[in-house]
């Protein structure tokens, strides 16, 4: 590990705006606005929003599971294969160090 400069980075972030807690809805990006009306509209009918959801998420369940199972499937083979590589590795650096412990006691033997 190299030891740590004393010069700083040659790029260094620059706080260019200051946004203060008193300025209004400026700082708030649109799309949050959007959310924000949103969830107000919803929440005002709670039990239509309960009954959508409800509905959406039996309809989008057989997919997200489809794709939550190929996912896990994926993950599951690049971990094996992982796994496979560094047990090979292992397995033929025990089997050298092994051949060659027993090709010395065998050489000693023989003298």
């Amino acid at each position: 590990m190299p030891p740590p400069s004393s010069k700083p980075p040659r790029f260094i972030p620059t706080l260019t705006e200051v946004i203060g807690a008193g300025e209004p809805e400026r700082a708030v990006p649109e799309a949050a606005k959007e959310s924000s009306r949103t969830r107000k509209a919803v929440a005002a009918r709670p039990q239509v929003s309960d009954e959508l959801v409800d509905r959406v998420l039996r309809r989008l369940q057989p997919t997200l599971e489809a794709q939550l199972r190929e996912s896990v499937t994926n993950l599951v083979q690049e971990h094996a294969s992982m796994l496979e590589l560094l047990l090979s590795k292992e397995i033929e650096q025990q089997v050298r160090q092994t051949v060659a412990q027993v090709l010395r006691q065998e050489l000693r033997s023989a003298r």
